[in-house]
């Protein structure tokens, strides 16, 4: 949000690339917080606002910058996050996916979506910061799917955890680094793909998925990260050793989190 400190635009004032996904990020998350009658209601006009949002940065396209700025799926009358809500975040545990160093000291949360795209953006930034920060940061990854405009995304969450069943916690890891990587395909055709190129029994695969055992996970999911002020995504929370939680909201570039590690440290 603007006025979160570490997610500040900072911009020329022209219409950029980022700042027009900004836009429609933050009108997805306006449509996200109104009762289902109301949003379909608002649908047809979200389109219409997004065609003139386009129109305007194909105008402006020549004069667009470079500086990045962060995407977030917000409500501008909501609560904002606070160090006090992200405290509110479940601990890591055995039942979490974790990817690094599982002793580390900084624990990452982060709260993701398999269809957005911004997620995707943001995956490997985080992938970086472990290869940075080998003994120092471990990464936890939690279901946060945005079902009213992502509707691959819970569908996706339920094929990781049952490929996770299948193979494990490196299973896991790289079937998510698979759907980032292949976001336009995403789809039954791609989960079972990845099913077989990690040797998962195709059969066990399916029943596993068709069964939607993995459903209540994923809502717990959704209910800690609304608990710790989760309002989209990608939405992380960093652990710090004796300090309070520090809150990352959207994609943010690796330069704005490393301080926030290096200080905590």
């Amino acid at each position: 949000m603007e006025e979160q400190k570490q997610s500040k635009e900072i911009t020329d004032g022209k219409p950029t690339d980022e700042k027009l996904e900004d836009r429609l990020a933050r009108l997805e998350g306006l449509l996200l917080q109104q009762p289902k009658s109301k949003r379909d209601y608002l649908m047809p006009l979200s389109v219409i606002i997004a065609g003139a949002l386009i129109g305007g940065f194909l105008y402006f396209a020549p004069q667009k910058t470079t500086t990045p700025t962060a995407q977030l799926i917000a409500d501008e009358g909501a609560e904002k996050p606070t160090e006090t809500t992200a405290a509110n975040v479940k601990p890591p545990s055995a039942a979490d996916h974790i990817l690094g160093n599982p002793n580390a000291p900084i624990a990452i949360i982060e709260f993701s979506d398999f269809q957005c795209p911004f997620c995707a953006r943001f995956h490997p930034t985080m992938k970086q910061l472990l290869k940075e920060f080998p003994n120092q940061v471990r990464w936890v990854y939690r279901h946060f799917p945005l079902d009213s405009i992502h509707p691959q995304a819970r569908p996706a969450a339920i094929a990781s955890e049952c490929a996770a069943e299948a193979g494990g916690n490196d299973a896991f890891w790289t079937f998510t680094d698979r759907v980032f990587e292949q976001q336009q395909q995403m789809g039954t055709n791609l989960y079972e793909q990845i099913a077989r190129d990690l040797n998962i029994n195709l059969k066990n695969f399916r029943a596993c998925v068709s069964s939607q055992k993995y459903a209540d996970k994923i809502s717990a999911h959704i209910a800690d990260g609304q608990k710790a002020g989760a309002r989209g995504t990608p939405y992380s929370i960093l652990l710090l050793p004796g300090g309070k939680p520090a809150v990352v909201e959207g994609a943010l570039p690796i330069e704005q989190i490393k301080p926030l590690i290096q200080e905590a440290l």
